[in-house]
């Protein structure tokens, strides 16, 4: 007003001539401003007559303690804010305050109450980066690889990111961004595109689609290189969202129209592209959408990694549309509409319980049917955020992935731009690893990813236990065209099947099982009738990749690779279960140890060829199936299991020492042969490993322990080991990958004993054997 803009110019020039006027008493009363007259709208708020700052009143309203508590902000913050922050006046309520201190903005009355509006956390300013000419000439280069449905250079990986922008999406309570969406567009840009770029784990070939989630599935970004440029472009969608916040909260109030309602939406000048959330969020077009696209453009890039991560902070709304249209279609019906009155609140209850319910399996089969098809490669990502409760549908796709062959895990962090960003930043540390799997098992060099076998894979938990072969998805082998071979005494010979009664096996299309190198699937004996198993259930194991050959006798290169594949399988076995009788026999001979003390084998396996019609002659490796709980005690990269104390049994005939070493880990048993000796089953396992390498004479490491065991018979039975193997006086080259893609050679035996802590078993299997040189 103009009597108090004179009152402003006035006060100002008086304060220019006169000096400052000095501290008022302590009787004195403050003004309304805080200090001892009236001060700036932009001068700072720190002041001598405010005491303590925790005895600063300050009125909490709802709203005020909402935002506060949603974002982490203690009262003495908002109290220290008042007594040093900077202070400047609202631009669009002159009765409003805001306090800015310390990377906080709090919105205060001015009055006497000091009424706490809201309070916010300052946004983070993302920059865009500097693209130079040579850059864009690559990046167009890259996209036009990309998108020539004839290139044959092949993509490193391809991530589906999937981007709920529902309206719960606009919620102002992430620490560090103005809304939801904007702290989901800061962690893609940082946290999966600038992360990977500056770690070196991402190039053009690594392809990017951003899908929004809305009422249907729009394509934002398709199929863009991974580079400086697709950081810059969700950067300005990063600051679509912070202007659309804004733009929100200013015309809050709107226009009214001529019908009366207020207008609210983005200014007319916003640029096309615009992103800004509304709606409902509806899952099933967007996982359709996602499944489309792998299918349409990786149906040829069987070596990519894939990846389709879901950020959300909600439960799926597609059952709301489901709900209105039935309603519609009641209402439309004559005969009906008593029927709806008549309707009770528990029975619209287990109507929507019952459409929710098949929503979500409809969903579950998508992301069934994209991990079937594309097994280990395809990792799933959920992220929720928000309330843990609306997360029941994300887990259940989680889970729905890891039955059938994907990499599946899920997420919720909390509302803060630094715990989503590590969300997205482990999602991506995924995808990183997908890819080192695809290219540890190359050639010399291991660059280029490997093509892998396309199957289709089925749920791993139910493996029923079959009496007859009906089902059309088994493969049906008679008489002539099963050959079942057996490795013995360095060399294979053929031998009947199995069972006596055996004339021919089944083989199931769909894989159960999916390692880093082999893929299992369902095997039975079958009779004369072609249906009826007979014998125990079994194993059918062949690898992963498609591998290459070269063909000296006029056979496919793919039969020289399976057959190459399964034969040095069971040499590898061969060798395994040697080492394991020599530890059994070690174990045998230790004094006092105790009976009950596990024993090591290896599942005996062989390999059966077999004549398709139209695929010609293959060879696949056949091992008993085990059931039980499948364990992992070991790997090839120098991992291993650690030994609890609730894994350990009691030791109570050991005396007590003085001064005994707190550690559990380790309980050393050398020298003590006064009582039995007990050690836990973990402990038997990496004793193993550590014996396999003394006996050998220092040149091979048995690793990779994996499988059943069976507590009955006190026997472990493991299947698909690793093998590091590393002989000095061998030439270099020699040493490289002998037992397989598995074998690290000298790197991967060192990479054990990084990690590797003896503990008393391994000092008394090892005793008794000449130091090699």
């Amino acid at each position: 007003p103009p009597h108090l803009r004179q009152r402003i110019m006035s006060t100002r020039a008086m304060n220019r001539r006169s000096p400052p006027p000095s501290p008022p008493p302590a009787n004195r009363l403050r003004s309304r401003g805080g200090g001892t007259g009236f001060r700036s709208p932009s001068s700072s708020s720190t002041s001598t007559g405010m005491g303590r700052t925790s005895a600063i009143t300050l009125l909490d309203t709802n709203h005020g303690r909402e935002r506060r508590l949603q974002r982490n902000i203690p009262l003495r913050d908002i109290q220290a804010a008042i007594k040093h922050g900077k202070k400047e006046r609202h631009p669009s309520n002159r009765n409003l305050i805001i306090y800015t201190y310390q990377g906080q903005k709090h919105i205060i009355s001015e009055d006497e109450s000091r009424r706490l509006v809201t309070t916010m956390v300052s946004t983070i300013d993302l920059q865009l980066k500097y693209i130079s000419t040579q850059e864009g000439a690559h990046h167009r280069r890259a996209q036009g690889i990309i998108c020539d449905e004839n290139s044959k250079i092949p993509w490193k990986s391809h991530s589906i990111l999937i981007v709920d922008k529902s309206g719960s999406m606009r919620n102002s309570d992430v620490s560090g961004c103005r809304t939801r969406l904007g702290a989901v567009w800061l962690s893609i840009a940082q946290d999966f595109i600038n992360f990977r770029l500056e770690a070196g784990t991402a190039s053009d070939m690594d392809v990017v689609t951003i899908i929004l989630m809305g009422e249907d599935a729009k394509v934002l970004v398709d199929r863009h290189p991974t580079n400086k440029l697709l950081f810059n472009r969700v950067v300005e969608y990063f600051h679509d969202s912070e202007e659309a916040d804004r733009e929100w909260h200013r015309n809050r109030g709107g226009k009214k129209g001529r019908n009366g309602k207020r207008q609210r939406g983005p200014r007319p000048n916003m640029r096309p592209g615009f992103v800004q959330p509304g709606g409902h969020g509806f899952y099933g077009p967007s996982l359709k959408k996602a499944e489309d696209l792998l299918e349409q453009y990786d149906d040829g890039h069987a070596e990519s990694a894939l990846h389709v991560l879901l950020l959300s902070d909600g439960r799926p709304s597609d059952h709301t549309f489901i709900l209105r249209d039935m309603n519609d279609n009641r209402k439309k019906s004559k005969n009906n509409k008593d029927q709806i009155c008549r309707k009770t609140m528990k029975e619209e209850q287990d109507e929507i319980e019952e459409v929710y319910k098949n929503v979500r399996s409809t969903l579950q089969k998508a992301v069934e049917r994209m991990a079937s098809k594309h097994g280990r490669r395809f990792n799933f990502a959920a992220i929720g955020m928000g309330n843990m409760k609306e997360y029941e549908c994300l887990k259940e796709l989680v889970s729905s992935a890891n039955d059938f062959g994907g990499q599946a895990n899920f997420q919720v962090p909390g509302l803060s731009c630094a715990e989503i960003g590590a969300a997205v930043s482990s999602a991506a540390t995924s995808l990183t690893a997908c890819q080192t799997a695809l290219r540890s098992a190359t050639n010399i060099g291991g660059q280029q990813q490997r093509r892998v076998r396309q199957c289709l894979r089925e749920n791993s938990r139910l493996l029923p236990a079959l009496t007859e072969v009906v089902d059309d998805t088994f493969d049906i082998y008679m008489n002539e065209d099963v050959e079942r071979d057996e490795y013995k005494d360095g060399k294979f010979v053929k031998v009947d099947l199995r069972d006596a009664d055996a004339k021919g096996v089944a083989l199931k299309q769909l894989a159960f099982g999916e390692g880093q190198e082999r893929l299992a699937f369902q095997f039975f004996e079958v009779g004369d009738d072609g249906s009826t198993v007979v014998g125990e259930a079994l194993v059918a194991k062949e690898s992963r990749f498609i591998e290459s050959e070269t063909d000296t006798l006029g056979r496919s290169n793919n039969w020289l690779s399976r057959d190459k594949f399964v034969k040095r399988f069971c040499k590898l076995h061969a060798t395994a279960q040697i080492c394991a009788k020599a530890f059994n026999q070690k174990l045998d001979s230790i004094p006092n140890l105790d009976l009950d003390t596990a024993r090591v084998s290896f599942i005996d396996c062989c390999v059966y060829y077999l004549n398709h019609k139209t695929r010609g002659q293959f060879a696949v490796i056949v091992e008993p199936r085990l059931d039980g709980k499948f364990e992992k005690w070991n790997n090839n990269n120098g991992w291993q299991m650690k030994t609890s104390q609730k894994d350990r049994r009691e030791i109570a005939t050991l005396p007590e020492q003085e001064n005994e070493d707190e550690d559990d880990d380790v309980i050393d048993l050398t020298g003590f042969d006064k009582d039995s000796i007990f050690v836990s089953n973990n402990e038997v396992a990496q004793a193993f490993s550590h014996f396999s390498y003394i006996h050998s004479g220092r040149k091979r490491l048995i690793c990779d322990l994996q499988g059943v065991m069976k507590k009955q018979s006190k026997l472990f039975c493991f299947t698909d080991p690793a093998i590091h193997y590393h002989n000095a006086r061998e030439e270099e080259g020699s040493n490289l990958t002998k037992y397989g893609r598995t074998d690290r050679g000298q790197k991967g035996i060192q990479n054990f004993f990084d990690s590797h802590a003896c503990n008393g078993l391994c000092n008394l299997v090892t005793k008794g054997f000449i130091n090699a040189d």
